[in-house]
């Protein structure tokens, strides 16, 4: 098998990470562990807490997002943090649905059971790649906050233009198209990465 990046030569080692094939001048070598220099560059931009207090590790687990955010992993903390207390202010503003109690019960059990797991891999000095579900680049951020204001503004002044009943048909919008959106931006970053894998 010829090597991912420079195909005239041969793949002598195989990512323990990604999987791709790789010649000697592609790969790093991270606690003995072959790596390509994607795989690399994210490992070492997690930087990974491997001096991590037990006693706060599990406490912190019970926040979702703050548990990563202790080990090292910043933005898949962020996002779930983000997530998780975003829709519990949605809701708390009268943007809701039925799905959002079960969203939320979800996210805390996968964020807990999340930072038990990478626990377990950094004491056994496992190679922990980053999920691509949370690369997320910095100007979503700036878009979630921008869209996040813009319902709140709305909530605030549209309740003295429409009517009660005519309110509650607008928030009930909201949640469904929301949720729709963030499913359309996790798809299509799956299929990019595939793209990027194969």
């Amino acid at each position: 098998m010829n090597c991912y990046y420079h195909e005239q030569k041969d793949g002598q080692y195989q990512c323990e990470v990604c999987g791709k094939n790789i010649c000697k001048e592609c790969t790093h070598f991270e606690d003995s562990k072959a790596l390509c220099k994607d795989c690399y560059v994210e490992l070492g931009s997690n930087n990974i807490n491997h001096n991590y207090n037990k006693f706060w590790g599990g406490i912190l687990s019970i926040i979702p997002g703050a548990g990563q955010m202790y080990l090292g992993f910043m933005q898949q903390g962020l996002v779930i943090m983000l997530a998780f207390f975003g829709i519990i202010c949605l809701t708390g503003n009268g943007i809701s649905t039925p799905i959002f109690p079960f969203m939320i019960a979800v996210m805390w059990f996968y964020s807990f059971f999340d930072a038990y797991h990478l626990r377990n891999k950094i004491n056994n000095n496992e190679v922990i790649n980053q999920n691509p579900l949370f690369k997320i680049k910095s100007s979503y951020f700036a878009y979630g906050f921008i869209i996040i204001g813009s319902i709140m503004l709305i909530n605030q002044y549209v309740s003295d233009i429409l009517t009660f009943s005519q309110l509650r048909v607008v928030r009930s919008i909201i949640a469904p198209v929301l949720l729709i959106v963030v499913g359309v931006i996790i798809l299509l970053r799956i299929k990019k990465e595939e793209k990027r894998i194969n």
